[in-house]
């Protein structure tokens, strides 16, 4: 895989009566070192701040790490919950995160990770949700 990546996120969470998806498409880095394979890109939120979203991909788990406009690390391992802090303008959150799928699929020319999840927030009103990432070079 080149350092030079398009990096596509599709998500989706769904509440007992709502559901909303995001699609985001960034110019990213990758680079792999002895722990994983990672990957770097930049988000762009709706009120115009930046996140800058390193995924750290493993041989059994995945970590998010988002820092700029929100904070938080969140750690995906399938089977077991975790629990992280969600630092925003506005507070920070509790997040715990039960990981149901993962799956992580790393070719010289794709990288593609799916992984089912439940979010608890503040442990009360929680979700099912899903994110696929998928990382090509860039031309």
């Amino acid at each position: 895989m080149t350092k030079d990546v398009l990096v596509r996120v599709t998500g989706r969470h769904l509440m007992e009566q709502d559901s909303g998806e995001i699609e985001v498409a960034a110019e990213g880095s990758y680079y792999e070192k002895s722990s994983g394979h990672f990957l770097a890109y930049d988000e762009v939120q709706e009120g115009g701040e930046k996140v800058h979203v390193v995924l750290k991909i493993g041989a059994d788990r995945v970590d998010m790490m988002r820092s700029g406009a929100v904070k938080t690390h969140m750690e995906f391992l399938p089977g077991r919950t975790t629990t992280n802090c969600y630092y925003t303008p506005y507070g920070e959150m509790l997040l715990s995160v039960t990981t149901d799928e993962l799956v992580t699929d790393i070719r010289e020319d794709r990288i593609e990770v799916r992984i089912r999840y439940r979010l608890e927030i503040d442990g009360g009103a929680g979700s099912s949700a899903e994110i696929r990432i998928t990382a090509v070079p860039r031309d």
